[in-house]
C-alpha cells in the first residue's frame, strides 16, 4: 500500500494575494474557509493550468457574499483567452479581478514513506464566474458550485509556516516557484 491515499481533507482556505510583485503580498487572514466539501476535483491541462472544483454544501451568506464580491469581473466580461507561441496561456477570466492564494487540504497517504501525510494543492487562483450555481429540490441539500482556475505567477510566492498548520503534518514554509510552479503545485507533506 505504498503511497495510496484515502479520504479527502475537507478544507479550503483562500487568501488575497498579489503575485505580480516581489515579495508577493498575501492577506493576513483567509477571506474564505470552506469545510463542507463532499468531493474535490483537481484537474491539470497540457499547459499545467489547474482547475479546482468543489462539490460542497456551504450555502451560507458568507459564501454567497464572497461569490458576489469576487466571482464577477469588475467590467462584467472577461477578455478572451490567449495562447502564446510557447503554448503558455493567459486566461481571460484569470486576468480580471482579485487573485487568491488557494490552500486545498487533500487526502491522507496510507502507506510507505509518506504515511499519514497529506496530498494538498497550493496555487494562485481566480474564482470562476459560474461559482455559486445550484439546484434545489425537496429533501436534498443545495450544493452551490465552486470552481477556481490557477493563474500564472510572475515571482516566487512564499507561504508562511503559520498558514500551513491545517494542511501539513509538520507545518513548514512552502515556496511556489514562478518557474516550476507557475500554475500551482501538488505537494505531499
Amino acid at each position: 500500500m505504498a503511497g495510496n491515499v484515502k479520504d479527502g481533507g475537507r478544507r479550503l482556505q483562500l487568501y488575497t494575494v498579489d503575485a505580480s510583485v516581489t515579495p508577493a503580498t498575501i492577506g493576513a487572514t483567509a477571506v474564505l474557509t470552506l469545510t463542507e466539501q463532499i468531493s474535490t476535483s483537481l484537474s491539470k491541462d497540457d499547459s499545467g493550468i489547474f482547475t479546482v472544483s468543489l462539490e460542497q454544501i456551504d450555502a451560507t451568506s458568507t459564501f454567497f457574499d464572497f461569490v458576489r464580491t469576487y466571482a464577477s469581473p469588475a467590467d462584467g466580461a472577461a477578455p478572451e483567452d490567449i495562447t502564446y507561441e510557447d503554448n503558455s496561456k493567459m486566461l481571460g477570466a484569470a486576468s480580471v479581478g482579485t487573485k487568491f492564494l488557494a490552500l486545498v487540504r487533500g487526502a491522507t497517504v496510507t502507506g510507505g514513506a509518506d504515511a499519514s501525510k497529506r496530498v494538498s494543492f497550493y496555487g494562485v487562483v481566480a474564482v470562476s464566474r459560474t461559482s455559486g450555481s445550484f439546484d434545489m429540490s425537496g429533501g436534498t441539500y443545495i450544493k452551490p458550485s465552486f470552481e477556481m482556475t490557477s493563474a500564472p505567477i510572475d515571482y516566487d510566492v512564499v507561504i508562511l509556516a503559520t498558514m500551513m498548520t491545517s494542511f501539513m503534518q509538520t507545518p513548514a514554509a512552502l515556496t511556489l516557484s514562478s518557474t516550476n510552479d507557475k500554475y500551482g503545485r501538488v505537494k505531499v507533506a
